[in-house]
């Protein structure tokens, strides 16, 4: 008698064994990738969240970042991106240079209390300081969001993440940052 393996069965199985999260044994992680500044979903929040045609962004690799495990549970997110943006919201029909800087500490779920530390879907949230430019015009800002890095191998992962930039100046304004990308552990390199 011949016995088969469901492929939706077996898919978690070899999933399981490529997960490599960023954790104490693999401290750092470059990530590179496309964002999408919304400045459309802000006010009210969340309205207009899914309207994809409101984004704004280039087609190229413009926003990167740099990740170090400090603990098990935390790790400190250094990211830049930049885009030209045309604030539809605002009015602003002209697009200009949008350029930013943000500082998070994530709080990653496969940590091995909530998650197992080698899962191969690594959710995390995230929060700190930044810094955002449009045009000539600089703020000072406050961030809170959500991402997961996906492991497709031990080498490379993707990785999702929503941003909410809280803006210090109106002329800046509060945005939400999308993005996605790969993310590469560089634990032998920086030990």
């Amino acid at each position: 008698m011949k016995s088969k393996l469901n492929p939706g069965l077996s898919l978690p199985l070899l999933i399981g064994k490529v997960g490599k999260t960023q954790n104490m044994d693999n401290r750092w992680l470059l990530g590179f990738g496309f964002h999408f500044i919304d400045y459309t979903s802000t006010d009210p929040i969340f309205k207009g969240f899914f309207d994809t045609k409101d984004y704004n962004s280039v087609p190229a690799f413009a926003k990167f970042n740099v990740s170090r495990s400090l603990n098990k549970s935390f790790a400190l997110d250094l990211s830049y991106s930049m885009t030209s943006v045309s604030k539809r919201k605002l009015q602003i029909s002209d697009s200009k240079f949008f350029g930013d800087v943000d500082l998070s500490l994530k709080y990653m779920f496969a940590n091995g209390y909530i998650l197992k530390e080698n899962a191969c879907i690594d959710p995390y949230l995230l929060a700190g300081p930044g810094m955002s430019w449009y045009g000539k015009e600089s703020s000072f800002a406050f961030n809170v969001g959500l991402g997961s890095n996906f492991w497709l191998s031990p080498n490379v992962g993707v990785f999702a993440q929503t941003v909410l930039n809280k803006s210090s100046k109106e002329i800046v304004g509060d945005y939400f940052q999308h993005s996605v990308g790969l993310v590469i552990p560089l634990w032998k390199r920086f030990r």
